[in-house]
């Protein structure tokens, strides 16, 4: 595949057979990115599924671009839009007058389910104001459930058709739109970029043996998914300079102290 062939020479959708001497068959896939995200493929393979069930789709295709991806005109951006404003500059670990490259090391952290309950509680109550790093900022000295609820409200966003319209208006209206494509410099240190595949819709061909990263590329990068022994375990994979390994893993796991403040808490309001 020669580089600039144009778009043409970048297949969208590769699909691979392969039929096992025991009589089985494996179905393989490869997507382009650019195309869609991972909800939309697998939204795309399970309506496949279900075509080859002879069942009906849940959602029909809609190709009319125009109406509905076409900007206004002119562009009207009614809300701001944080997603396509530029990445804060990166911050290199400190390593004095070594002039050694700084590594980056992928850890995987396992939550049990026990772990997930309390993170939850501590995410949707907001009787949890006991513990407070004290640094600058709402979200470091703020109790969890506001950072959940800050993000919530981002979330909330890809709802609002007005904002999805408005989103298509900043992008239209933007001079230079390569300023505004992600990629490591939006998530390097002290940016940070998340994936949650835990509610990706992986189960219309049957339950999946094992869901995994095939390795992440640069510091920041964060995916989240859920265990394939359907044990209510959460995994966490993230990609980090060395250096800052330890620092996370201390404060990733700091919210068993913060149980205990809730507890002595109610502990303490019961007497």
């Amino acid at each position: 595949m020669r580089l600039f062939d144009g778009l043409s020479s970048f297949p969208l959708l590769l699909v691979q057979v392969t039929r096992f001497s025991c009589g089985s068959v494996c179905l393989g896939f490869a997507q382009h990115h650019h195309v869609a995200d991972g909800a939309s493929w697998l939204h795309f393979n399970n309506s496949w599924a279900r075509l080859a069930k002879g069942l009906e789709l849940d959602v029909y295709p809609v190709h009319d671009r125009a109406n509905y991806l076409a900007p206004r005109d002119p562009p009207l951006v009614k809300f701001r839009h944080f997603e396509y404003e530029p990445s804060l500059p990166s911050l290199l670990p400190f390593k004095g007058l070594s002039s050694e490259m700084v590594t980056t090391t992928e850890c995987t952290f396992k939550l049990t389910k026990d772990q997930m309950d309390t993170i939850k509680l501590q995410a949707t109550s907001q009787e949890v104001t006991d513990y407070k790093l004290k640094k600058k900022g709402d979200v470091t000295c703020k109790p969890l459930w506001y950072g959940a609820s800050k993000i919530h409200e981002a979330i909330s966003k890809l709802n609002d058709i007005e904002y999805l319209i408005s989103a298509i208006d900043c992008v239209e209206s933007h001079p230079d739109l390569t300023t505004i494509i992600r990629g490591p410099h939006s998530s390097v240190c002290p940016n940070l970029t998340i994936t949650s595949w835990t509610r990706l819709p992986c189960y219309e061909w049957g339950g999946p043996k094992f869901i995994g990263i095939n390795g992440l590329k640069y510091d920041g990068q964060t995916y989240i998914t859920l265990s394939s022994d359907a044990d209510g375990r959460y995994i966490v994979v993230v990609a980090l300079f060395t250096p800052h390994i330890g620092l996370f893993e201390k404060y990733f796991y700091n919210f068993y102290m913060i149980r205990e403040l809730l507890h002595q808490k109610f502990k303490n309001s019961s007497i």
